[in-house]
């Protein structure tokens, strides 16, 4: 193989090598940690707090019985400004939110809804019951439990913001289901929630100061003009005393980021140690194909039996034959013509 050759393979290799370090920003692009998180236990309502925790550890536990829920939890999310360089109205953007459920810990057929929370709450583990969160189930999202009940999916619709840009919701057991369960997710990580692409945000047009018109001043005709009679000083239209001159926004500087299609801005890995790896790795493929594919073949042996008696030529020099079969003979010129 020609070295030309092996530069070709190289460049193909080094190509799919680009696409697998470079893009590799793509799934988690879009995803953000969260603000807080707790869930409360109806059984701490003694005077003494009990060690729920010291069974469920820093999980997140949902339960219910026929009476209501037993244990409920909570979880916000703030929406960025800006996803994948791009300005979005935090307002606009829905969300997806996976649980991992902990290993061993489902009771039941668990079933859970996202609720928004209705006023403030402050973070705990196995809280006291009479200071878990308020919360309005209209709206809501059902919770979508994996057919191995090891993740159970949310699909959130910006209706589910108690403000603009904040995902502020409790877990808990729909209110028509009756039956006992219980289930503790693993505490939500910073790819726990991803966002979807949200409306561009429109940009605030600056605030131009009313500019005042000057009145003129009196002429000597109309000082010569009697009072209460009648005048021949023509004064013209009426001043636009309360017009304001349309104000045009200012110009948004164009950033080399953005000559890029969309698809492609979000799919880049904009960190720079990715990058590097990625044309250190590149580097090293290419030379390592150029330096074996630059080493002489090896001779063609006789095996077995037909080798023999051969006479044995030195085994890194490399003759060049050609012609068919038993036409084949070594060529240090080329063949004479017909």
């Amino acid at each position: 193989m020609t070295r030309r050759g092996v530069c070709a393979i190289g460049g193909v290799i080094a190509l799919l090598i680009a696409q697998t370090l470079g893009f590799a920003e793509v799934a988690r692009a879009a995803t953000v940690g969260p603000d807080a998180q707790g869930w409360w236990s109806e059984a701490q309502q003694a005077p003494q707090a009990l060690p729920v925790d010291a069974v469920t550890g820093k999980n997140l536990q949902v339960g219910g019985d026929p009476t209501g829920p037993n244990a409920i939890a909570a979880v916000r999310f703030i929406v960025p400004g800006t996803i994948d360089d791009e300005p979005v109205d935090p307002a606009s953007v829905a969300a997806t939110l996976t649980l991992k459920v902990a290993p061993n810990t489902a009771v039941g057929t668990p079933a859970v809804v996202a609720c928004p929370v209705l006023g403030s709450w402050q973070p705990a583990t196995a809280g006291a019951w009479s200071t878990r969160p308020n919360f309005s189930c209209s709206p809501s999202a059902t919770g979508a439990l994996s057919a191995d009940m090891a993740t159970m999916v949310f699909k959130l619709d910006p209706s589910l913001q108690v403000r603009s840009g904040s995902y502020d919701l409790v877990l808990v057991p729909p209110a028509n289901n009756q039956a006992p369960f219980s289930v503790q997710f693993v505490p939500v990580r910073g790819d726990s929630l991803a966002l979807e692409s949200g409306s561009p945000a429109t940009p605030a047009e600056p605030a131009v100061p009313p500019t005042e018109t000057p009145v003129p001043a009196p002429t000597d005709n109309a000082a010569t003009a009697p009072l209460g009679g009648p005048s021949s000083f023509d004064v013209g239209a009426a001043l636009p005393l309360g017009t304001v001159p349309a104000a045009r926004p200012a110009a948004r500087p164009v950033t080399p980021s953005r000559l890029l299609p969309t698809p492609l801005r979000r799919a880049v890995s904009t960190k720079r140690s990715q990058q590097a790896i990625a044309l250190v790795m590149l580097g090293a493929i290419v030379l390592s194909l150029w330096w074996f594919g630059g080493e002489q073949a090896r001779a063609p042996r006789l095996l077995g039996s037909l080798g023999e008696g051969a006479r044995v030529e030195d085994p890194n020099l490399y003759v060049r034959t050609g012609g068919i079969g038993r036409f084949a003979r070594p060529r240090t010129k080329p063949p004479a013509r017909l």
